[in-house]
């Protein structure tokens, strides 16, 4: 049986952690694999320093925006010409089939 604080009777082993979805384990974070561990990980935990900033910069040009907010959106104009789909099958083949 477990008492009050959590920890296991005499002769049953350690605690029993109950759902592993749904308990929340105070401090117990899983131990990290030396096999994932790469040199892109030791790079991306440094911030950039000066010589990774660009020298010149250069913004982009706002002429296609531009010119989407003087003329607004293309809009499709052409002949809809597809015959409209029902949600109801009523083929007549389909009547007998349950």
């Amino acid at each position: 049986m477990m008492s009050e604080a959590g920890t296991a009777g005499p002769g049953l082993g350690s605690p029993s952690p109950g759902n592993p979805v749904f308990t929340v384990r105070a401090g117990a974070a899983p131990p990290a694999s030396s096999l994932y561990r790469t040199t892109a990980h030791d790079y991306g935990a440094l911030s950039p320093g000066p010589e990774a900033a660009p020298c010149v910069h250069r913004p982009a040009s706002q002429r296609f925006s531009r010119h989407l907010g003087e003329c607004g959106m293309p809009r499709d104009r052409a002949l809809n010409t597809t015959l409209d789909r029902s949600r109801v099958i009523d083929h007549p083949n389909f009547q007998h089939t349950l």
